[in-house]
C-alpha cells in the first residue's frame, strides 16, 4: 500500500494524436493457484517512428475454492482478456488497427486453435467464447518473465516494488516487431479430449447398408396399402427413418432422449413398438382382432395421442410443461355462482356480466364441479 502513494502515469492515451499512424491493442493473460488476470496496453506509432504504451484497464478475478488445473486457470484467464479486449475496443473512439494476445501458456495457445467440440465441455465452452471473440491468429506466445499480468496474479510481491512495466508495457513493445519474442510452431493439444464414443460406430454401420431407391415403384393401386403400411411399406418406411435419423433412433432404442438440437425435438418422437407387433402376434397376421385385442390397441393409441404436446416443447427441464390433449380432456369444470344479493360485486365488474360475488373478507365465491 505505501507504494501506491509513489505511483503516477499518464492519464493521456492518444498524445498528440494528429501524429499517430497506427494503433494497436495488446492484451496479455496469466493466471496461477491464487488468481487470473489480464491488462490491455494501447501501442501508438507515430510517423517519426516513436513508439509510446499506454495503460488502459486490467481486471483479475480469484481462483475458484475448488481444486482447478493450471491449464483450465490459465484458459479462463484467456477468456477473461478476450471480454477485456472487446470492452476497450468498444469504449474506444479511435479504430483498432491490430489486436495481440499474449499468454505464457502453451496449451492455451494450441486449444483456442483447435476445434472446440474436441473437447471437454468445460474447456469447449470457453474455447468456443473466446474463438467468438478473437481470432486465434492474434494469439500469441511470451515468456512468463515477459508477461506483465504476472504482477497481478499474486497475492504478495514480497520485496520487489511494483514492475515498471506494469504501466508502461513490457520493453518488447517499443522495439520492431522482428524483435518480439517469438512465436511458438502449434501443435494438436490431447488435454481435456472428449473420449471416443463406442455407439456411434453402430449407427454408421446401419447407415452404409446399400439400398436403391430407385427400384421402388408405387403404383395408383398400391396407395391404399401404403396409407395402411401393410406389406413391404412399413418395412420402407422404417429403413427411411433411418436412414434419416440414425442417430436419433439409436438414442431412442437406447432409453434417451434425443438432442436438443435435432431437427425431430419439436415432434417428440417416440418408438412404437406396440401397435403392429402385437398384432401380428396375437392374431398369426389375421386382420380381424378380437374385441378385447382391439380395445386394448385403441386405448393404447389414445393415450399416445392425448400425450402429445401441442405447444413447444424446451430442452430446458426447467420450463414449463408443454399443454397436451389430456390437460383439456381431464380438465375440472370451473363453476362460479352468484351469492346473496346483499353482498357487493366483484371489483371492476358490472351485474349481469359477472357472476362472481365479493364475500366480507373480500374474497370471490366460486366453486369445483366435476363431470361424472
Amino acid at each position: 500500500m505505501e507504494q501506491l502513494r509513489t505511483v503516477e502515469f499518464s492519464r493521456c492515451i492518444f498524445s498528440d494524436e494528429d501524429q499517430i499512424v497506427r494503433t494497436e491493442l495488446d492484451t496479455f493473460v496469466d493466471a496461477s493457484e491464487e488468481a487470473c488476470a489480464a491488462v490491455c496496453f494501447i501501442r501508438n506509432v507515430y510517423g517519426d517512428h516513436r513508439v509510446i504504451v499506454r495503460f488502459i484497464k486490467a481486471v483479475t478475478k480469484l481462483a475458484p475454492l475448488k481444486t482447478v488445473s493450471v491449464c483450465k486457470l490459465e484458459l479462463n484467464a484467456g477468456l477473461l482478456g478476450a471480454r477485456l479486449a472487446r470492452f476497450v475496443e468498444s469504449s474506444l473512439t479511435r479504430k483498432i488497427a491490430a489486436r495481440r494476445f499474449w499468454t505464457d501458456s502453451s496449451t492455451v495457445r494450441n486449444w483456442v486453435r483447435a476445434l472446440s467440440g474436441d473437447y471437454q465441455i468445460y474447456v469447449s465452452n470457453r474455447i468456443g467464447e473466446i474463438q467468438t471473440l478473437t481470432d486465434p491468429s492474434e494469439w500469441r506466445f511470451v515468456s512468463g518473465v515477459l508477461n506483465p499480468a504476472d504482477a497481478a496474479t499474486r497475492s504478495q510481491l514480497g520485496d520487489r516494488a511494483i514492475p515498471a512495466w506494469w504501466l508502461d508495457g513490457p520493453p518488447f513493445l517499443y522495439q520492431e516487431e522482428t524483435a518480439w519474442p517469438q512465436d511458438l510452431p502449434w501443435t494438436m493439444e490431447k488435454a481435456e479430449m472428449r473420449g471416443a464414443r463406442a455407439h456411434l460406430s453402430d449407427v454408421v454401420a446401419e447407415t452404409i447398408v446399400p439400398f436403391d431407391w430407385k427400384t421402388v415403384k408405387i403404383a395408383a393401386g398400391d396407395v391404399p396399402t401404403l396409407i395402411r403400411l401393410e406389406n413391404d411399406y412399413l418395412d420402407l418406411v422404417r429403413r427411411c427413418q433411418r436412414e434419416t435419423y440414425p442417430e436419433e433412433i439409436s438414442r431412442l432404442e437406447r432409453g434417451k432422449a434425443i438432442r436438443p438440437t435435432s431437427t425431430l425435438q419439436p415432434l417428440t418422437p417416440f418408438l412404437d413398438r406396440a401397435l403392429y407387433p402385437v398384432l401380428d402376434k396375437e392374431m398369426n397376421g389375421q386382420r380381424n382382432p378380437s374385441e378385447e385385442i382391439l380395445r386394448t390397441l385403441l386405448f393404447e393409441v389414445s393415450g399416445l395421442l392425448n400425450s402429445r404436446p401441442l405447444t413447444y416443447v424446451s430442452s430446458d427441464a426447467d420450463d414449463i410443461r408443454p399443454l397436451t390433449p389430456n390437460d383439456f380432456l381431464n380438465r375440472p369444470q370451473l363453476r362460479i355462482y352468484r351469492r346473496e344479493s346483499s353482498l357487493e360485486p366483484c371489483h371492476g365488474t358490472t351485474t349481469g356480466t359477472f357472476n362472481g360475488w365479493l364475500t366480507a373478507s373480500g374474497s370471490c365465491g366460486m366453486e369445483h364441479s366435476y363431470s361424472p
